[in-house]
């Protein structure tokens, strides 16, 4: 049986503690829309600039995949869930506003390649301007009258989302006695466990081990995976050891590893989900990494148990 429940649901957490869960919430949910663009790379090097529009909003001008730029972000308070979330011409037009307010190179809504957005669940007991509220997160927690403990998670950032999962298993103890100490804060990610903890060196020791390949491919290896570049580019000597070339920088050797060991099954996984090669790729490419995907699947009828 069920011993807890963790509501993580984001946007929908008081939706699922009062609706589904049957709890009575107390803390008061704003719903804020974060939104990006990404332009072609218009500055001749790799700095970040932090721009203080007139409403005294901050966004970001970020160095993107080399060749783009990203900016952001909105603050749109919604008064219900959008879906799905998509960014507004009015918010495209206000990121464009506020980077030609400080710099030379203007940008037009025509320029924007790619755009996205996203919900911030956000709580506040007051009725303050978007970027205002907190990014903090509270808990609530409902000992269940002898049923299983329910905890509800409102507010919180990903960049965090570590810290607070301990947060969270530590206030779940008294319910599971046999738990052990503490550890999810300080440990590494897959891929994360580098040398002396030194990017730079272990980036310079990949390089010269693997010399024949392409620098730019090898980087991208070491961005996206870490120490498990060296299982992506397993028996990898030359340029064709990496297999079929779909597009960008993605090879048949990244897509197999991707499929076998974080369980992409589409072209939008690898694309968009697992990365954002996608923005390098035509319709031409996408439809033919689609189509190697599909020749990988197993029909059902010949799966065994």
């Amino acid at each position: 049986h069920v011993k807890a429940i963790v509501n993580a649901a984001g946007p929908w957490v008081k939706h699922v503690a009062e609706d589904i869960l049957d709890l009575e919430s107390k803390t008061n949910l704003r719903l804020v829309k974060g939104s990006h663009i990404v332009v072609r790379k218009f500055l001749n090097h790799d700095h970040a600039f932090i721009l203080q529009g007139k409403d005294g909003r901050v966004i970001f001008v970020i160095p993107y995949m080399n060749d783009f730029t990203l900016i952001g972000t909105t603050d749109v308070l919604l008064d219900a869930l959008e879906q799905p979330v998509t960014i507004s011409n009015e918010e495209i037009q206000y990121l464009c506003n506020n980077v030609n307010e400080y710099l030379q190179h203007n940008i037009t809504p025509q320029d924007v390649l790619w755009e996205y957005a996203g919900i911030r669940a956000l709580h506040s007991t007051e009725l303050i301007e978007a970027r205002n509220m907190t990014r903090d997160y509270l808990i609530e927690i409902d000992e269940g009258n002898g049923n299983a403990p329910a905890l509800s998670i409102f507010g919180g950032k990903l960049t965090t989302y570590r810290s607070l999962a301990e947060t969270i298993v530590n206030h779940l103890q008294k319910y599971f006695p046999n738990l052990g100490k503490p550890w999810t804060t300080r440990a590494y990610l897959p891929g994360g466990f580098l040398p002396n903890d030194d990017l730079a060196a272990y980036t310079q020791h990949i390089l010269k081990t693997y010399a024949p390949l392409p620098p730019d491919i090898l980087r991208h290896y070491i961005n996206n995976y870490g120490t498990r570049a060296v299982e992506v580019l397993m028996n990898s000597h030359i340029l064709p050891d990496l297999g079929n070339h779909f597009g960008g920088a993605l090879y048949k050797r990244e897509v197999d590893y991707l499929v076998q060991h974080e369980w992409a099954k589409t072209a939008e996984d690898i694309l968009w989900r697992r990365g954002k090669q996608g923005l390098l790729f035509t319709p031409e490419q996408t439809k033919n990494l689609e189509n190697y995907l599909s020749s990988l699947a197993v029909p059902h009828e010949n799966v065994r148990g």
